[in-house]
């Protein structure tokens, strides 16, 4: 196929591709946070509790149940720790995906939450943004495609053009050119 084809699909496939960034990224920050506010829910219940008998200190609540005897109470302050590490780690993340569509990507790129990811992923379903943002990520991907499809028939050819002479060279009993 020509490259004057090639191009125009890498840019198309590029373009489309890159739209859709923005609504996979709108969707996995909704879906983190209904998971977020289902996390804080379920720990408002143990603050109420740190609240009537540790002064609010959740800390001092989980502490207390940590250090009994009991473990079915230490089992407890398990979950309570995990549960208030995990709002911790949901509110972070929530934060990071307030940002310009690169620092959102970036964030997805470099370590949101598999689980989330996986699940967002499993229900996405492409729609067309028409949003600044969207626009901009298509552009740009659909820019880096093209020039990708202009650049592999070059390089492809600086690979082989360099292989030949060491072939021929190495098929004749000669040393390859330098």
């Amino acid at each position: 196929m020509p490259i004057y084809f090639t191009d125009k699909i890498a840019f198309a496939a590029g373009f489309l591709t890159g739209s859709q960034v923005p609504k996979f990224v709108a969707d996995y920050a909704q879906r983190l946070g209904g998971r977020l506010e289902q996390a804080k829910l379920d720990l408002r219940l143990f603050q109420n509790i740190a609240d009537r008998f540790h002064a609010g200190s959740l800390d001092a609540l989980i502490h207390k149940h940590l250090q009994s005897p009991d473990p079915t109470f230490r089992a407890e302050g398990e979950i309570i720790q995990d549960l208030s590490q995990q709002v911790n780690r949901l509110g972070d993340a929530a934060a990071a995906l307030q940002g310009s569509v690169l620092q959102q990507v970036d964030y997805l790129l470099s370590g949101p939450d598999m689980h989330l990811m996986q699940a967002t992923w499993r229900s996405f379903e492409p729609g067309v943004v028409m949003q600044p943002g969207a626009l901009v990520s298509a552009l740009v991907l659909a820019v880096l495609c093209a020039l990708g499809a202009h650049a592999v028939p070059g390089l492809m050819r600086l690979l082989f053009s360099r292989r030949r002479p060491a072939a021929a060279a190495a098929n004749s009993g000669q040393k390859p050119p330098r």
